[in-house]
């Protein structure tokens, strides 16, 4: 039996060995001193530095397979699967982040509805549209020097009405 669950284990033999053996360490120490040691301690006792202790114990964890369903903590009616207490750089996720993201917007929508219907316009075809200046200019019945000035102009208003919101701004994007 020893020797399927052997031959199914991808983590080499040594690996695993080593595993025990920090296990051992740790075991030890905390029964000589009374606690368990510290990264400098138990890499000394196993006769390694701790860049390189703290590497096999990322071996070690990256050889162990598990599932993302298994539960880490039952508290009553709470239950925290793994898959729940992974990090993520996704910021989509983030409540705080999020709450922050809706009030800029929010801000960001009031200080447009306070510009001029032109400048809007200019805006809404730039940007919603993705129209060149020249083909606003078009539209506009304007020339396209005319429109880089309008658009200039409501860049201006927007930065100035936003202008105490930097903190809240360079947080979101």
């Amino acid at each position: 039996m020893l020797d399927e669950l052997r031959r199914r284990d991808w983590a080499p033999r040594s690996l695993r060995r080593l595993e025990r053996d920090l296990k051992q360490a740790r075991e030890s120490f905390t029964g000589v001193h009374g606690r368990p040691p510290n990264r400098y301690e138990l890499a000394e006792s196993m006769s390694m530095t701790t860049r390189q202790l703290r590497a096999k114990e990322q071996e070690i964890q990256n050889s162990d397979l598990t599932s993302l369903s298994s539960l880490v903590v039952t508290e009553g009616d709470t239950t925290i699967e793994l898959v729940d207490t992974l990090e993520t750089e996704d910021m989509s996720t983030d409540p705080e982040h999020m709450a922050g993201w809706d009030e800029a917007k929010g801000k960001f929508r009031r200080a447009f509805d306070q510009l001029p219907p032109r400048e809007r316009e200019v805006a809404v075809l730039l940007y919603v549209k993705n129209l060149t200046l020249r083909e606003i200019g078009e539209v506009l019945e304007v020339s396209e020097s005319r429109v880089s000035q309008i658009h200039s102009q409501l860049k201006r208003r927007i930065r100035e009405r936003l202008d105490v919101e930097t903190l809240l701004f360079s947080e979101v994007a």
